[in-house]
Formats: structure tokens, sequence, C-alpha cells
């Protein structure tokens, strides 16, 4: 789910594939903040998080000092082999339908409000998406990428 949450939710949000997102600087530390927003909320639930695969998603959490290069590289290795694909929460804006964000980023989103912990990340990915439900309109890559810059700030 924490990947899913960040790359779908991403993919979705800025209009653009997988690969889009982990290349590029803001999209990678966005990532990585939509799944630290859901490692706090989630334990925060008691929720313990199985590895995929060798990876721990624990050695996700955010350093105090700022997300490493250690953990820039691991996402970026985990989404070489999905770079080419687009979220299927975009394909279905591209199509007019509703997506899943409610179920995936708004999950972290509840969980997040129900414990006092702050999901901006994850509150961008559900209220981007939600609007281009709503609108029809898709988001536009660099405008996403403007506004989770600043967040990045």
């Amino acid at each position: 789910m924490l990947i899913n949450s960040a790359f779908s939710g991403l993919s979705a949000a800025t209009n653009s594939t997988f690969g889009a997102v982990a290349d590029n600087q803001v999209g990678v530390l966005a990532a990585l903040n939509i799944i630290n927003e859901g490692l706090e909320a989630g334990k925060a639930d008691n929720v313990t998080f199985d590895k995929m695969g060798s990876i721990d998603l624990n050695d996700f959490k955010k350093p105090a000092d700022g997300f490493t290069d250690d953990q820039i590289a691991l996402v970026r290795r985990m989404m070489a082999a999905s770079k080419d694909l687009k979220a299927s929460m975009l394909q279905d804006l591209e199509k007019g339908r509703k997506t899943e964000v409610h179920d995936i980023n708004g999950v972290i989103v509840k969980a997040g409000e129900e414990h006092d912990i702050k999901t901006p990340f994850n509150d961008f990915v559900v209220s981007t998406v939600s609007k281009a439900e709503e609108t029809g309109k898709l988001p536009v890559f660099d405008e996403s990428i403007a506004t989770l810059k600043d967040m990045l700030k």
C-alpha cells in the first residue's frame, strides 16, 4: 500500500508515468514523504508493515535531517522495472472514471486525522485527483511538481 500510495497517487496527481515521478528530484522526494506519512499513520494505528521481498519499508522512515541519497536511490531502483507504466488511477482519470484515491491515499489521510498526524503529501494527492475526477481535467505535470516543490521547502 505504501508504494502504491506514493507512485499510483503521484502518477495520477502529476499525469505521468512512475518513471517520470521517480526520475524527478521533487517527485521522488514527494514519494518518500507519502511513504513516510503512511508509515507514521500506520504505526499510530498499530499496523506492522511486512517486507517487500528483501526491502524493509521501515527503511524509508524520514531521518531528522531529510531523506538520504541511499533512500532516494533505493526507491528509484524499485521503480525502474515499472518506469514506463501509468497508474490505474491515472488511466481512470483519462477515461473519466472515479479512482480509488480515497481507498489508498485517503486511508492514510484519515488515519492521520484520527491520530493528529499531518499528511500534507497524501492530502495533495487526494485533493488533486479528486479535483480531476470532478472537473474532467487531467493534472498538469509541471504545475503539480511546482506545488510539491513548494511543499518540500
